[in-house]
């Protein structure tokens, strides 16, 4: 993606705002080489069709990636007991206990947060603290 062009995204109102001009340009029955209220009713109707594709085609996807999000946690705890039930089956098998000891979260980058914040803190001697 990073060699995608940004694209501009129009307010929320653009609908709004090409329905006021349709309006306005039929009103005053202003018609200026390609632009018309004919032309503007076209834009509008399509806008208006794509729009609704896209906020449904959206909704199928929140719909699908909450229910992935809830099998998985449902995978992930049948991992969990899986892995804590022999580890406490083979705590006294020094091989088997190294090997499931392997498997876990990289939890590093909580390390670096508790030491980026260990680092900030003053630390003040206890005779200013009273």
């Amino acid at each position: 993606m990073s060699g995608m062009k940004r694209v501009y995204r129009p307010s929320v109102m653009f609908e709004v705002l090409v329905a006021m001009l349709e309006t306005v340009l039929t009103d005053l029955g202003i018609q200026f080489g390609d632009i018309s209220a004919e032309g503007m009713h076209s834009l509008l109707e399509t806008q208006r069709t794509e729009s609704a594709a896209d906020k449904a085609s959206y909704g199928r996807h929140v719909t699908s990636h909450e229910a992935f999000v809830r099998r998985q946690a449902q995978r992930w705890a049948k991992f969990m007991e899986a892995i804590e039930t022999l580890r406490g089956r083979y705590r006294n098998d020094p091989a088997v206990a190294r090997r499931l000891a392997e498997i876990k979260r990289n939890v590093r980058h909580l390390a670096k947060k508790e030491e980026a914040a260990s680092a900030t803190r003053v630390i003040r001697p206890k005779s200013e603290v009273a």
